[in-house]
């Protein structure tokens, strides 16, 4: 079969005059699916496109959008979307468009898109390039995210469910990136990131892409790259990210989220300076790690259970976490029972020389019922970052969670003196479920006890035991050889929370990297800079 010039001037040819004919018709909308909408106008102009194409492809196949069914069988099936963005036409905003696309079994093979709001024409034919107006395109050069225009999709006719992953996605990129587009009609937006007018185009909505298949093989011609939302190739039904192809990685790695599971703690702090005083607020792993991580730039979610029984400190850590973009969706309430306690003594220059848990509250209020509500939340999250000192149950549940969907899930031992039920052999070796465990020198013995040899437990668990010294820095075993990197400054991650610190930026940098020497050693020059 031959596509030529010819054709495509045709086909250009056909969809205006349609379109021009099709204005003498009352639109006449109808409902589709949720508040969808078909008008005659569409059916009108599909009608004429199915029999241009009979016309010069009798023995093709074709795909009607509105029928909702494939006309004839052959290995060449065409998609016609008559009007991509009929709710966008409906009311007069003027960003409309025509897709049609041929398919050579399951590969698209050509690709034309007209759009009205500029009265233009794209077209593209597999291993020739993409063109407007037979001028030939290409996606944009930037390379930032915060260079970037990026466009995304909300349509009427999305649950309330999707409007939430939509949603969730504005918020991970609405600081990355340099805008944000709503456009509504698939095909512009694919032919416009071909042509480098914008960089990006996302749809959380798995769908089969018929409307987008046109556009698809524009930014692909043109130089960029389609996948799922996850940086993975498409699957029959998918989500979509499509972007100039530089800034692809970045896209993917600014949606993901990790989640910081754990016990929030009423920290008692005494300050033995000359001055002597007291300080009272609210704190724990995973809040600080989680602080720590979206301060640096991690989209982050926090679980956690407060008590709400001292309203100005509660309110104090859910704006101090919203301030920094964090989820504080899965922060829970509890009138009925104490937060944790700690004391906390620091020296006259404000380093922690003695800590004490004093009441464990909130920490038994992580419950795996909670865990089991919030089980989508687990099983998207890139990394799942939780602390031991919940009910063993509990985190049973999420390591459970976290293995059948193949989300990492790191470690950070607390309560040291009940951590040893993670390696207790009626526990099942729960440390064997880990991808990751991070702990201190104390917190190291506690677990594995002091008749082993460090370096002999590190090659054990190797990639998988994180290690952090007071006197040796950090030290891992990755397999083939023990990684030691010295601290100058290691004072600084023995201070309350720097270990913290530590692991939040730790994770944001393993998420974009996917490395970990480059994420230890990048998130320990954060730390001691």
């Amino acid at each position: 079969m031959n596509i030529d010039n010819k054709f495509i001037r045709e086909l250009e040819t056909l969809v205006i005059t349609s379109y021009e004919e099709a204005q003498k018709l009352e639109k006449n909308i109808r409902k589709k699916e949720l508040n969808d909408i078909v008008t005659d106008i569409d059916i009108y102009m599909e009608n004429k496109i199915i029999d241009k194409i009979k016309e010069n492809f009798p023995n093709h196949a074709i795909y009607s959008e509105e029928k909702n069914e494939i006309i004839g069988e052959s290995e060449y099936t065409w998609f016609i979307d008559p009007i991509d963005g009929t709710i966008n036409f409906s009311t007069e905003i003027p960003l409309f468009s025509t897709s049609i696309a041929l398919k050579k079994n399951d590969e698209t093979i050509f690709g034309f898109i007209y759009d009205y709001s500029n009265h233009t024409v794209y077209h593209a034919i597999k291993g020739k390039g993409a063109y407007c107006n037979d001028k030939k395109i290409h996606v944009s050069n930037k390379t930032e995210l915060s260079d970037s225009i990026i466009s995304f999709c909300l349509t009427s006719h999305y649950n309330i469910e999707k409007i939430n992953d939509v949603l969730e996605v504005e918020k991970s990129l609405a600081s990355k990136v340099r805008g944000l587009r709503l456009i509504v009609s698939t095909a512009i937006e694919l032919a416009w990131c071909a042509e480098g007018k914008i960089d990006g185009c996302i749809n959380v909505k798995a769908s089969a892409g018929i409307s987008s298949a046109a556009g698809k093989l524009l930014v692909i011609e043109a130089g960029g790259k389609v996948t799922n939302i996850q940086g993975n190739e498409r699957q029959k039904i998918d989500t979509m990210l499509v972007s100039n192809g530089k800034i692809h990685s970045k896209l993917v790695n600014a949606m993901k989220y990790a989640l910081f599971i754990g016990n929030t703690t009423e920290v008692i702090e005494i300050n033995n300076s000359i001055f002597s005083n007291s300080n009272i607020y609210l704190a724990g792993k995973a809040y600080s790690q989680a602080i720590a991580g979206a301060k640096s730039g991690l989209n982050c979610k926090l679980m956690t259970v407060v008590s709400g029984l001292k309203k100005s400190e509660l309110d104090s850590l859910i704006i101090e976490a919203k301030k920094y973009n964090i989820d504080t969706s899965y922060i829970y309430i509890s009138n009925n029972i104490a937060n944790d306690i700690k004391l906390v003594f620091k020296n006259e220059i404000g380093e922690k020389i003695y800590e004490q848990d004093i009441l464990n509250g909130t920490a038994n209020a992580i419950t795996e019922d909670m865990i089991c509500q919030n089980e989508d939340v687990i099983k998207n999250s890139a990394y799942v970052i939780c602390q031991t000192k919940i009910d063993i149950k509990t985190l049973n549940r999420i390591v459970e969670i976290c293995n059948l969907n193949r989300v990492p899930i790191i470690v950070t031992p607390s309560r040291p003196k009940e951590i040893s039920i993670i390696i207790d052999p009626n526990n099942k070796k729960l440390i064997d479920k880990f991808n990751m465990m991070i702990c201190d020198e104390y917190e190291f013995y506690e677990i594995f006890g002091n008749k082993y040899k460090k370096d002999d437990i590190l090659k054990q668990y190797g990639n998988r035991l994180i290690l952090i010294t007071d006197k040796e820095g950090i030290q891992y075993f990755d397999g083939i050889k023990m990684n030691k990197i010295y601290v100058t400054n290691y004072e600084e991650i023995q201070k309350v929370g720097m270990k913290d610190i530590f692991i939040g930026n730790f994770i944001r940098i393993l998420i974009e990297k996917e490395n970990l020497n480059v994420a230890i050693q990048e998130a320990l020059e954060i730390i001691i800079k």
